[in-house]
This record gives structure tokens, sequence and C-alpha cells, in this order.
């Protein structure tokens, strides 16, 4: 299972060893898991040490005995080498159904990766475009991936319409307000308004030690 988040990462892992205590599953961000790759196979590449995600310094640059790199740089060597026919059939063998989290946030550069990551395994991706975190684009990167892939038939498409993680009518009345940006016609969730964000958050606190949320 990939993820985006570190915390989308740990909630996961936690729901799947409480669900299925004996099913081998490996959760990763998808950044650790194109660096996995990207060290595995480094010398295919010409690097002599291991690779390190360097954010501000990339370049494949040789430090004290580690090679630096950005983020984009090490997932673009990641699709790059999950082209060859050995790693291929690695990823194969080893995680024949890869499931993508949250990849409504996933780049163009990260987007390549899952796609040749797809034609090694099976591969299963869960997005909601509503909730992209990329910016304000009219169309995000995964937007126009699935789009040209719909187009030409290099994916299956399937949009869920029905609410899967909760029945409470007023948090569906609230998400379809803020979903359709409307008025909402009728009860739904709490507003509490503050002049300041500690007194927001004493707020949201206060009411949480009160009454603890119900499970849903």
């Amino acid at each position: 299972i990939i993820t985006h988040m570190h915390g989308a990462r740990r909630r996961l892992e936690a729901l799947i060893h409480r669900e299925q205590p004996t099913l081998h599953v490996v959760v990763s961000t998808i950044h650790a898991f194109a660096l996995s790759v990207v060290n595995r196979w480094r010398t295919a590449l010409g690097l002599r040490f291991p690779v390190v995600a360097a954010p501000d310094a990339g370049g494949f640059v040789e430090k004290f005995g580690t090679v630096h790199a950005t983020f984009d740089e090490i997932v673009s060597k990641a699709e790059e080498l999950s082209t060859y026919e050995t790693v291929r059939a690695f990823i194969a063998t080893t995680y024949p159904l890869i499931m993508v989290d949250e990849a409504q946030d996933c780049s163009a550069v990260v987007l390549k990766f899952i796609e040749a990551l797809g034609a090694c395994s099976c591969c299963v991706m869960a997005a909601d475009e509503f909730q992209n975190l990329l910016g304000e684009d009219d169309i995000s990167d995964w937007g126009k991936w699935v789009s040209e892939g719909r187009q030409n038939g290099r994916i299956e498409h399937e949009e869920l319409t029905e609410p899967r993680r909760t029945s409470d009518a007023g948090i569906l009345e609230a998400a379809r307000a803020l979903r359709q940006n409307s008025v909402a016609t009728g009860a739904n969730i709490p507003k509490y308004w503050a002049p300041t964000v500690p007194l927001l958050v004493w707020k949201i606190v206060e009411k949480v030690l009160s009454k603890p949320p119900k499970k849903i």
C-alpha cells in the first residue's frame, strides 16, 4: 500500500494489522518506496553510494559517502528503473497487488512512476479530486492523468457516488454543501467562530473532552 503522507501510512498500517493480522502487507509512502527501488539498484545507475533525500540540494551529488537527490529526482529514477526487466520481475513477484491511497495528491512525476508500477503488477488507486492539496488549478495532475487514461483506454475508472465512511446525516449534509459550494438545507455539524486560532482550538478540545465523538 502506497500513501502520500506519513499520517495516512500509520493509519492504514494500523487498520490492516487490526483487520487482517495474518496478511503480509507493506505500507510505505510513495517517496520512501521510490527511494528503496533506487537504492536497491543504484549500481545500475552508476551510483556508488546510498541515495538520500535532500529536498533543497539534489542533483545526485556525492557528499560524505552519500548521494543527495530531491524527491522528484528519486521518483524519476525509480520510474526509469521500473522499465528494466529485472526490476519489473522483482516488483511483480514481491508486490503482486499495489494499492495507492490519496492519489489526487500525486504530481505528474509520481503518476509516471505509478503507471510504470502498474505495468509490473495489478495497481489500484483511490482518489478524491475535491481533496486535492497541490493547488487551486482548474484541474490537477491527477485529473489530467485520469482524463487521458480514460480516453485512450489505458486505465479502468470507476466513480464511487455512495458514501462508505459514515451514515451520519449531518456529516453527509455538510459534505454535500461544501462540495457543491451551497447553503446546507438542514442540520449538519456544529459551527464555532473565534477571533483567534488558539481560542478556536480551545473550544474544539473542550467539546471533544466534554462529549467524545461517537464512532462512525
